[in-house]
C-alpha cells in the first residue's frame, strides 16, 4: 500500500494493518474504566501528532502542520511542543504554525512563551565592515580595572 505525504491512514497494530476508521479495542480495567482513558495513552496520541507536525513542516506543509501541532496540543494537555528537540532543527515557518496551534487550542501563554523564545533565536545580529568589504563580528566589551 503506497503513503501519500502525511497519510496516516494504515497503522500498525499487533503486527497487522488496520485502517483509520478501526478502532482500537479497550481494555477494561478493574475498576470499569477503560486504559484509553489513561494518561499514558493520551501522551502517546499527543507525542504522536507532534511527530507527524514535524514531518510535515520538514516537507513544508506548514498549514497541515498547524494541524497536527493544534492535534497533539488537543490529545495531551501537559505537552510542550518544545520539548522534543526536533523542533529545534525546523525552519521559522514551522515554529510560526507551532504559534498559531497553540493559539487554536486556547494556549495564549505557551503562543507568547514560544514566541518570545523564537524571538531570542532568530534576533538580527549586528556585523561591522572592516576595510576591504570584510565582515567582522563586533567583539563583546571588555571590563578593564578590576581587582
Amino acid at each position: 500500500m503506497h503513503e501519500q505525504d502525511g497519510d496516516m491512514d494504515a497503522r500498525r497494530v499487533n503486527g497487522r494493518r488496520r485502517g483509520a476508521g478501526a478502532a482500537l479495542p479497550a481494555v477494561a480495567e478493574p475498576d470499569g474504566t477503560t486504559s484509553d482513558d489513561d494518561d499514558v495513552v493520551r501522551r502517546r496520541r499527543g507525542l504522536t501528532a507532534l511527530t507527524r507536525g514535524i514531518l510535515l513542516a520538514r516537507r513544508r506543509r506548514f498549514d497541515a502542520a498547524r494541524a497536527a501541532f493544534a492535534d497533539a496540543l488537543r490529545a495531551d494537555a501537559a505537552l510542550e511542543l518544545t520539548d522534543d528537540p526536533a523542533f529545534w532543527e525546523l525552519e521559522r515557518s514551522a515554529h510560526l504554525a507551532a504559534i498559531d496551534a497553540c493559539r487554536d487550542v486556547g494556549r495564549e501563554r505557551d503562543a507568547n512563551v514560544l514566541e518570545a523564545r523564537l524571538s531570542v533565536v532568530y534576533r538580527p545580529r549586528l556585523l561591522h565592515i572592516a576595510s576591504g568589504d570584510e565582515l567582522v563580528r563586533p567583539q563583546a566589551p571588555t571590563r578593564e580595572g578590576r581587582g
